[in-house]
């Protein structure tokens, strides 16, 4: 899907995905949105990425500035290429393919989506741990899942800041 305006495009696709590489060994059907980046989105996001996530029917999805991919495939092991520590020091990350079931979120994003699957699968919320994030979060507006929101007041920028992909 696209709105065909190449001044401020909306695109949305899906990728289906085989069971072997994926948590569980279940297929998937990724869903992803390519947004712009601009004050009405960022204003919006949270209730984008709940809709996008609840009619899709997902486990979890996230919304993150473009070049966030790349950052997070730096947390994975598995490549000659990733050192045995993040380069900004965060912890490393198990592959999708090392999660033992698919509701179970690969990372976090800049505002995350959860189902009601996922919150139990992560035990969120648990307040002594989850203080922080709790104060960030709440139930979307049908009370199916939760949106973490935003860990900052607005989304790192990086190589090219016009767009913000959101992935399910």
């Amino acid at each position: 899907m696209c709105n065909g305006d190449e001044g401020s495009p909306v695109m949305i696709s899906g990728l289906k995905r085989s069971a072997s590489p994926m948590p569980g060994g279940q297929p998937q059907l990724q869903v992803h949105a390519k947004l712009p980046f601009d004050a009405t989105v960022i204003a919006a996001v949270a209730a984008v990425l709940a809709g996008v996530a609840e009619g899709a029917r997902a486990f979890w999805g996230h919304a993150s500035p473009d070049g966030y991919g790349s950052e997070v495939a730096k947390q994975m092991p598995g490549s000659a290429h990733v050192p045995e520590r993040s380069p900004r020091g965060l912890p490393m990350l198990n592959p999708p393919e090392a999660l033992r079931a698919p509701m179970l979120p690969h990372y976090l994003g800049w505002v995350n989506y959860w189902s009601s699957d996922t919150t139990r699968a992560i035990r969120f919320p648990a307040p002594s741990r989850d203080v922080g994030l709790l104060t960030r979060s709440r139930r979307t507006a049908s009370g199916v899942g939760r949106i973490a929101h935003r860990c900052a007041a607005r989304p790192r920028q990086r190589g090219s800041p016009g767009r913000t992909p959101a992935g399910l």
